[in-house]
């Protein structure tokens, strides 16, 4: 027995033991693991990057992804309150296929305190001399441009006076020619949507409300080439809450009146002219319609009237201007007192 085991011990077969022989192939294939082994944990602990060495790993992030959290960070902050002399409202482009499908994003919301009227309307400011100390009102025309708005601009070049037009943008491009003269004699021009559909029906969604209120913003800019002021008016001055809140979103105020000529009832130039001399008042605004011949002709003395009663006539930013109102998003203008 001692000789047989001394025998396999000359072969590699036996440990001295006597336990079962380990070839050598064997052998060296765990001193190989047993090796790797060793260097895997050395290389992680003496590795340069110690612990965060997994960070080899994460995907690189793209400039966009950088940029975007530095424009959150942006819209999350507070918004600061803007004195009352204005800017311009959101620039929205409209999608190329005219479907506001989503809601306008974090970049794309004016603060709910808007910029105010004065830096749009500085130059006119000062070349026009308004004395804030003396009575002005704020004449504002619906639903033009018509046939009958080229007599109003006459009279109020004629009398040195300023008003606000509020189209509506399915009038807009047939009439750009008015719209650009409106601009260039310094008269406002804002929205007054694109249908006149009523902003308070149920049967708009706040998708229909969006496009209504910012298509005739667009349409206008587009024209004469320069921002104008986040205001707009409803169609028929019909507002809610739902209303206020797309407009708040938007970044825009709602502008009405104090004052109705009532001349889309009577459509007659003397009843017209009897309801603003009884009811005009420091800082009013008046509403009238300049789709109406009565209307232009009820110009011819109302206008020369308000002049000789002593009144500036001046647009809503100027009115809102010299009243030292602070604009605010979803809020509802109906004078400047």
């Amino acid at each position: 027995m001692k000789k047989a085991q001394e025998e396999m011990r000359g072969k590699g077969g036996l440990c001295p033991s006597g336990g079962r022989i380990l070839t050598s192939k064997v052998y060296t294939y765990i001193v190989c693991i047993l090796v790797m082994l060793s260097l895997a944990a050395c290389g992680t602990a003496g590795s340069p990057l110690g612990e965060d060495s997994t960070r080899l790993l994460r995907p690189v992030r793209s400039v966009g992804e950088v940029l975007g959290e530095e424009v959150a960070g942006q819209a999350t902050a507070a918004a600061p309150t803007i004195p009352a002399t204005s800017s311009i409202g959101p620039e929205i482009p409209a999608p190329e296929d005219g479907d506001w499908t989503d809601p306008p994003t974090e970049e794309e919301r004016s603060p709910e305190m808007l910029p105010s009227p004065g830096q749009i309307i500085g130059g006119n400011v000062n070349n026009r001399r308004i004395d804030p100390s003396r009575p002005m009102l704020a004449l504002t025309f619906d639903d033009g441009p018509s046939a009958h708005t080229s007599k109003i601009l006459d009279l109020l070049d004629t009398y040195g006076g300023k008003a606000t037009f509020f189209v509506i943008a399915s009038r807009v491009e047939r009439n750009a020619s008015t719209i650009r003269r409106m601009a260039d004699e310094g008269h406002e021009v804002l929205g007054h949507t694109v249908s006149h559909r009523s902003l308070t029906s149920s049967s708009l969604s706040e998708r229909d409300i969006r496009r209504e209120i910012l298509e005739a913003h667009g349409a206008i800019e587009a024209i004469i080439g320069t921002p104008i002021a986040p205001m707009f008016r409803p169609p028929y001055g019909n507002v809610n809450q739902r209303l206020r809140d797309v407009s708040r979103d938007l970044g825009f105020a709602i502008v009405n009146w104090d004052i109705d000529t009532q001349d889309w009832r009577s459509r007659n130039a003397e009843a017209i002219h009897g309801v603003v001399e009884k009811n005009v008042r420091n800082r009013s605004i008046i509403l009238a319609h300049d789709i109406h011949a009565p209307t232009a002709e009820s110009m011819e003395t109302v206008i020369p009237m308000l002049v000789e009663m002593g009144y500036q006539l001046v647009t809503l930013s100027e009115l809102m201007h010299f009243s030292n109102k602070e604009l605010t998003a979803g809020n509802l203008y109906t004078h400047g007192r």
